[in-house]
């Protein structure tokens, strides 16, 4: 994509950001008719296949393929274990309880878990900039949910799926990070490809055997939802967004994740009937602002794969 201009590539860049803020909104309707655990199988089981395809018909267009040797797989299996089932589980479950725009903020801490296991595990200094920015966000997550639900019973229920919503966020936080060591060798493409594919194998245990049935009771608006959810989002935005990487500072391209819970925030309304009000408003914006606390002023660190995924 070098040879592309700067402005082709903020159009692919701003292209995977509507993407995946219109994610959950297509995640919330399909958790309508399928086990949040079902989703999770049913999206990325097919992707994986998509992305193990694009890879091999990029490695026949080269004339070679150089696969990680047995010891790195494993590794990646790992990783992707926890990245994908482990971020989504944690994502849908939370989302089965929360709205949409409730989720796009939660997942608005990518960044932020990937800032914090970085300075752990790459063993940078850890700056209260970080800690401070983390601990911002999370009361944003909590002025969102207080500010807005007075229902004892909605007030439990949005807390819970917020608490079980944060484990993606820490999932993603080592994906990303654990994946960096190896990206540079087999380049980013290739190994997020191979943790995905690896990592998706156990949900082959949960494939829901009623699929077809379900579809169509489903109807348009399940399977269109599914394959905007495993082609748009995963398959497009996982391989554009990682040439985008290839082409854009840094720096710029995170200013584009920060527009992945606003346009989640206006799926959510525009899609769904979800309420914008003062307490939503106030809590983004603090989440937000977490978010950039927590993420400057720091050198950055570099990542193959998305910073915020839906």
């Amino acid at each position: 994509m070098k040879q592309y201009s700067r402005h082709l590539v903020d159009l692919l860049a701003l292209s995977v950001v509507l993407l995946w803020g219109f994610s959950f909104a297509a995640i919330k309707i399909s958790l309508d008719w399928l086990h949040p655990f079902a989703l999770t199988a049913v999206r990325f089981l097919p992707a994986a296949l998509l992305l193990f395809a694009l890879l091999g018909l990029g490695a026949w267009r080269r004339g070679r393929l150089v696969l990680p040797d047995r010891a790195t797989c494993f590794r990646l299996f790992l990783l992707g274990l926890v990245g994908i089932p482990g971020y989504n589980l944690c994502l849908n479950s939370g989302q089965r309880l929360l709205p949409s725009s409730y989720a796009g903020l939660v997942i608005a801490l990518n960044p932020a878990m990937i800032a914090l296991f970085g300075s752990l595990w790459l063993k940078e200094r850890l700056q209260g900039r970080t800690l401070a920015g983390l601990a911002l966000s999370l009361a944003g997550l909590l002025v969102m949910v207080l500010g807005r639900d007075s229902n004892p019973a909605l007030l439990r229920q949005h807390l819970l799926g917020t608490v079980i919503a944060m484990g993606a966020p820490l999932c993603w936080g080592i994906f990303s990070v654990g994946l960096r060591r190896y990206s540079a060798q087999h380049g980013s493409l290739t190994v997020l490809t191979i943790a995905l594919g690896l990592g998706c194998l156990p949900l082959l245990l949960l494939w829901p055997p009623d699929l077809g049935l379900t579809l169509a009771q489903g109807g348009a608006p399940l399977w269109s939802s599914l394959a905007f959810l495993t082609i748009g989002c995963t398959v497009y935005g996982f391989s554009v967004w990682s040439s985008v990487l290839k082409s854009m500072p840094a720096a710029r391209a995170g200013s584009f994740i920060y527009l992945v819970p606003l346009v989640a925030i206006f799926a959510g309304h525009s899609l769904l009937g979800e309420p914008l009000d003062a307490g939503l408003a106030l809590g983004g914006a603090i989440v937000l602002g977490g978010v950039w606390l927590a993420t400057s002023g720091r050198r950055r660190v570099e990542v193959p794969v998305p910073e915020a995924l839906a």
